[in-house]
Parts: structure tokens; sequence; C-alpha cells
């Protein structure tokens, strides 16, 4: 008769270690989980926060500088230009490639560009344009930008037709070909200074 009474103890005994076991494992799930989606919602911030530096890596120089530098190229030298350009944009502590090559990459096809000029799809990779873009905590961000590829166009890139507000209303004495703007293909890259991995990568379709 004792001899039952241990096994049925024994038999508890094992039950209770495997509820203990299981109870630990549904705990040790439910941590993960939740570490997981911690760890997911933070690698998710820190994406979307580049990626905001690297668009707005672009529409800085899509909309300001290229604009810029095709004014200031109609009225200085190449020297003169970078320098401008370096003191305008002081803000984002501007670098530019060479003031010839990137002279040639807006306004020559791409054939046509000296064999010094980088068109490798790596923005990181000899860029034309590097800045910096503060960032409203932690580290500053570094945004790469390169033009890859351009397509000469016919367009007035003077600006001096809007400059009298002709615009879309601009007519002229002699008859012009129908017109079709500079095309550029630009690489970007934003990524978070002294951490390399936080880093987004955009393509830029632009017509001037």
């Amino acid at each position: 008769m004792k001899r039952y009474l241990y096994d049925n103890q024994g038999i508890a005994l094992v039950t209770a270690l495997m509820m203990t076991l299981i109870s630990m494992a549904i705990i040790m799930t439910l941590l993960y989980v939740m570490t997981a989606s911690t760890q997911r919602s933070g690698a998710a911030k820190r994406y979307h926060s580049v990626l905001e530096a690297a668009n707005g890596g672009a529409v800085l120089v899509v909309k300001d500088l290229m604009p810029y530098l095709m004014n200031q190229f109609q009225s200085y030298t190449s020297s003169q230009v970078i320098n401008n350009a370096k003191t305008d944009f002081a803000g984002v502590s501007l670098e530019t490639t060479t003031a010839d090559c990137l002279k040639s990459k807006m306004y020559q096809n791409t054939a046509n560009w000296p064999t010094s000029c980088n068109a490798t799809f790596n923005p990181k990779t000899l860029p034309d344009v590097t800045m910096t873009l503060q960032a409203t905590s932690n580290t500053p961000f570094t945004v790469y930008a390169k033009i890859v590829d351009t397509i000469v166009g016919n367009s007035d890139t003077s600006g001096s037709r809007l400059e009298d507000g002709s615009g879309a209303a601009y007519n002229s004495a002699t008859t012009t070909p129908m017109p079709f703007p500079y095309m550029y293909r630009l690489e970007v890259q934003g990524e978070r200074q002294r951490n390399s991995i936080e880093k987004s990568n955009i393509s830029v379709l632009y017509a001037y």
C-alpha cells in the first residue's frame, strides 16, 4: 500500500514540474514577443528618421542647389561657383566634387563626361555633393548625392525667362523648337553619423 502512495506522490511531482516548465515557456515566449516588438518599433523609427534625411537632402539638391548652380555657371568661373556654393550653403556644411566634373555632369550627356567623373550607382563612392543635416536629437545625418546619368535638353538653363515673370506667357519674336528638359538621374544616400548601419538609399529622376 505504501508503494502505491509513493508512486502517486511521484506522479504529482512530475506533473507539478511539467506545469512549471510550461508556465516558464509561456512567460519566455511573451517576453520574446514583447522584446522583438520593441526592437522592430525602434528599427522602424530609426529607418524613418534616416529616410526623412535622405528625402530632405534630395529635395535640397534638386529644388535649391541645382538651380543655384545652373544660374551661377552662367556668370562665374567653375572654381568661383564652388566657392560661392560652399559659402551660401554653409548651413549644411556643403562639400562638392571638382568644379569641372560637376559642370560636365550638369551640361553634358553621360557619354561625354570626363573619365575622372564617377558614374557608379553608389552615391557614397566619390559623391558629387555631401552635406550634413542636423537631427532634433542624437547625432546628425550625412547625405551623399551623385548625378549618375544626364540627358541634355534644350530648355533654358539660365532662368532668364522667369526673371521678369514671363513664365508660360513668354513670347519670342523668333520661332523656337519644342522644348524638352534636361533629365538627371540622381542617387542619394542618407546615413547616421558614427553609425553607418542606419542608412537609406533613394533614386531621383529630375527634369530641369
